[in-house]
């Protein structure tokens, strides 16, 4: 692509590639124009790339999903690992990499190991457990 295009995607494998004015695959995470306001990029994508190449901190290209079906379609496929410790997994900053050294935590495993420590979590998040620690809150106040 040449620099004298205006912005645009290309479809490749089922996937699409944005790229800006300047022909490069945008830099992850976006830059914010206002505090924590969301990167006017993240809108963008959404409308006109919603799955889309990145690049993160250390030069290596990655893929990034910016609509909830995109999303799910992908988690449901098994294709993906949220093991830091697998080969290719893309940081999105250089302390990142650190964690590869640490035992994970259950958000960091694959099934089945996630599951099991899922499974021993997850009774205190259900609507019944949040109804009690309510109550037991509002006697303590």
């Amino acid at each position: 692509m040449s620099a004298d295009q205006s912005e645009s995607s290309v479809q490749t494998r089922h996937l699409w590639y944005y790229t800006d004015r300047s022909g490069d695959i945008p830099s992850f995470p976006f830059a914010r124009e206002h505090g924590y306001d969301p990167s006017p990029l993240n809108d963008e994508l959404r409308h006109k790339c919603p799955v889309s190449q990145i690049k993160l901190y250390d030069g290596t290209n990655a893929h990034i999903l910016m609509k909830h079906k995109n999303v799910k379609e992908t988690l449901a496929s098994g294709k993906l690992s949220a093991d830091r410790r697998t080969d290719g997994f893309p940081e999105i900053h250089p302390d990142g990499h650190k964690a590869k050294e640490a035992r994970p935590m259950f958000v960091n495993m694959n099934d089945p190991d996630h599951k099991i420590q899922r499974d021993m979590l997850e009774d205190a998040f259900t609507p019944r457990a949040h109804r009690e620690a309510t109550a037991n809150d509002a006697k303590h106040h």
